[in-house]
């Protein structure tokens, strides 16, 4: 296959990336045959479960609300400038490189957006590659382009914090396996039996908080209806939009965010700056825009501010 050539398997961040997955998938069978084995109770595998669902809901929402619509297109202010860094740590928790790399990566996409210079597109490359194996490309478009995010530039600590990303990707997965560990979620009478089951419990919330991510670049270019046309394969989806906390809009996001084609073309669609923050545009699509509705309240209490 093509798009394995281009994947960097010198690097040890790419076993490392097909690993997490593996032990996360064997941790979900693992769940399953315990389950209906009886060998775990009803109380620990529901709790297993919620725990799962939390880390995934509070990453996604860090993605959705930090990652995407804060660093990549600062579509809303902060009342404190320590909220930036304090974001931008715990974002690295998600284990999708820093911030400022995913923020470039996502501005270059939306410059570029299905032609030949997009980095993840179906349309170019394929669905294998445009939904997750460029994670784990080779060449140097993994630099970081701080051109694309001269204000994000202008921040050391996020400078810093680039190229530490394993701070808060070891103390996201500590806190959690311990969290677990207390709580016994495992079964097991020893603390590091579930120490070690909740560690693998990460490693499978972390596999589909990536997937969860990944269906916006591959699915949202694919599946669903397309209310502008943008130039490009950019669609909605009220299913994406559920799993991605409001990011399924994709549509509208990229007629708000036009390609430079499509700007040269004419197509994309006037906006209001005040809304940016808002993926869904009708009252029906922003009751499924979670990520929009937290930003909204935060706006009304003072901490957020619009444009």
């Amino acid at each position: 296959m093509k798009a394995l050539s281009q994947v960097d398997w010198k690097s040890p961040n790419t076993y490392v990336f097909f690993g997490v997955q593996v032990i996360g998938v064997a941790w979900l069978l693992s769940l399953i045959w315990r389950g209906v084995a009886g060998s775990l109770s009803v109380e620990n595998l529901l709790l297993s479960l919620f725990m799962v669902f939390f880390r995934y809901k509070i990453g996604m929402w860090f993605i959705t609300v930090w990652r995407h619509r804060y660093f990549a297109h600062r579509s809303f202010r902060l009342r404190f400038e320590w909220m930036e860094n304090v974001s931008a740590f715990i974002s690295s928790a998600d284990a999708q490189r820093g911030v400022c790399q995913w923020a470039a990566e996502h501005v270059w996409h939306h410059r570029y957006s299905d032609e030949p210079e997009d980095h993840h597109s179906c349309k170019q490359r394929g669905i294998p590659w445009c939904h997750w194996l460029w994670v784990v490309k080779e060449g140097s478009d993994r630099v970081v382009d701080w051109s694309l995010i001269p204000l994000l530039g202008r921040n050391m600590f996020l400078r810093w914090i680039e190229n530490r990303q394993w701070i808060g990707i070891i103390s996201g997965g500590g806190i959690f396996s311990l969290v677990g560990g207390l709580l016994s979620i495992g079964g097991y009478t020893s603390f590091i039996w579930n120490f070690i089951f909740s560690l693998c419990a990460y490693f499978f919330a972390t596999t589909i908080l990536w997937h969860g991510t990944f269906l916006i670049n591959s699915a949202m270019h694919l599946i669903g209806t397309q209310r502008y046309s943008t130039g490009d394969e950019s669609r909605n989806s009220l299913i994406c939009a559920i799993l991605t906390l409001g990011e399924g809009w994709h549509n509208n996001h990229h007629n708000a965010y036009p390609s430079l084609k499509c700007v040269r073309e004419g197509r994309n669609t006037r906006v209001d700056r005040s809304q940016l923050y808002w993926q869904g545009e009708t009252t029906f699509e922003r009751c499924f825009d979670w990520s929009g509705i937290s930003i909204w309240i935060l706006i009304k209490l003072g901490i957020f501010k619009s444009l």
